[in-house]
């Protein structure tokens, strides 16, 4: 794993804690087996484009533990100001 996929879990990380209320998340832990659903995968998408990821609810849903979502994750592209 390289420093920007230990940047992207990082992110993924704080997110969950702060949506799932849950201090203990690992990088092994699945979203929905530990009470996340679809409502909170939006959650999770709409933070993390504000933090400057690309990730979709969807994504949540299809790659729900955390270290196969940030595998999955992209940077999102620098907006043009």
């Amino acid at each position: 794993m390289n420093g920007n996929d230990m940047d992207k879990l990082d992110v993924l990380r704080r997110i969950w804690i702060e949506i799932l209320e849950d201090e203990d998340i690992t990088d092994d832990d699945n979203f929905l087996a530990i009470g996340g659903d679809s409502m909170m995968a939006l959650e999770v998408a709409s933070r993390a484009r504000e933090l400057g990821l690309e990730v979709s609810d969807s994504a949540v849903l299809r790659h729900p533990v955390l270290r196969d979502l940030a595998d999955v994750a992209g940077f999102a592209p620098a907006q043009a100001g």
